[in-house]
């Protein structure tokens, strides 16, 4: 039993033998080439096993050049810092003081910075002067305001939106106002708020912020009437007019003819032979002015009071539909236009 045991062993050990001997084999095979002979592995990789290794060759040469091109970038800086010493001895007595700093502190740019806004804001001031446009003077009264904040511009510019109906820009303003600058230019900022309403064709909003204010200037008083004309507020018309009418020398040519058609028009009286003359007292009047150079909301009040008394009378709404696309006043103007295209 015990020789069986033993040959089966030693017949198991010669197989084994065998399959390594087989494995050892296969486990690489060798190439010969101009270059020399490699051992290619069949698990991936080769090796030069005779002959030149060139690529060892590049690699040692090119780290021979980089060790060479950094010495000499080397004892360049180490001439150039002993050039330096011989060349600035006295800047050498004490290593550790503080870099000098020869270029333009940062006062000097702030300075030089003050400077370019100083010379762009007298440039934006004469250019604002020769700007008909309202759009121009926006566009330079907002740069003037940006290079320099000032409210007093800040207010000039929130004119200018009111005109252009612009009430997002208004609110940005506003907003950058402080309480006390507010409170001393209300009157100015609801005017201008009215005045925004109005051009937008909003006649209700209009009066909500020309009501508010304590002393009306001509524009907003007359603005304040076209918005309770447009709204055929009748009853309140001839009281709110005879409380300022004697404030403003443009209306006075015109005040009394005002007053007896804002009494007929809360009569209902319209139509009738006194109402025509009384409106072409007022159309006249809006007319000559307009040849004179002159259009503004006197003229706009004129001629809504004369077309509130003579609906049908065209000349009288083409002598408003061209005030009114004069000032630019487009939701007004659509009125006039409905009536020539019914």
């Amino acid at each position: 039993m015990q020789v069986i045991t033993k040959s089966l062993l030693l017949v198991m050990g010669l197989f084994v033998c065998s399959q390594l001997q087989a494995q050892q084999k296969d486990y690489y095979y060798e190439q010969s080439t101009r270059y020399g002979t490699f051992r290619h592995y069949s698990n991936g990789g080769s090796k030069l096993i005779s002959g030149r290794d060139y690529a060892a060759e590049m690699a040692q040469s090119q780290q021979e050049a980089r060790s060479l091109q950094a010495e000499r970038q080397r004892q360049r800086q180490a001439e150039y810092e002993r050039m330096r010493k011989a060349q600035y001895p006295a800047t050498n007595s004490n290593q550790n003081a503080a870099p000098k700093n020869y270029g333009p502190t940062p006062a000097d740019l702030a300075l030089q910075q003050q400077k370019e806004k100083d010379r762009f804001y007298l440039q934006y001031e004469e250019l604002l002067e020769k700007a008909k446009d309202l759009s121009g003077q926006a566009l330079i009264l907002s740069e003037m305001n940006r290079l320099r904040p000032s409210d007093t511009t800040a207010l000039r510019l929130f004119g200018v939106y009111a005109e252009l109906a612009r009430e997002e820009g208004m609110n940005k303003l506003y907003e950058s106002f402080s309480p006390a600058f507010l409170k001393a230019n209300e009157d100015i900022i609801r005017a201008g708020y009215g005045s925004e309403s109005y051009r937008n064709g909003s006649y209700d909003y209009a009066l909500i912020s020309l009501n508010q204010i304590k002393t009306p200037d001509l524009n907003s008083f007359t603005q304040n009437l076209c918005s309770r004309l447009r709204l055929q507020k009748w009853d309140e018309i001839p009281v709110f007019f005879e409380k300022y009418r004697s404030n403003f020398a443009e209306l006075a040519p015109i005040a009394d003819s005002l007053a007896i058609a804002f009494k007929t028009l809360k009569g209902g009286q319209i139509g009738i032979p006194q109402t025509k003359a009384l409106a072409a007292t007022l159309y006249h009047f809006a007319v000559t002015r307009r040849e004179n150079g002159v259009m503004d909301f006197v003229n706009i009040l004129a001629l809504d009071a004369a077309v509130s008394l003579e609906p049908e009378n065209s000349a009288y709404r083409e002598e408003r539909f061209n005030s009114n696309s004069i000032l630019k006043l487009k939701y007004a103007m659509q009125e006039d236009y409905d009536f020539f295209n019914k």
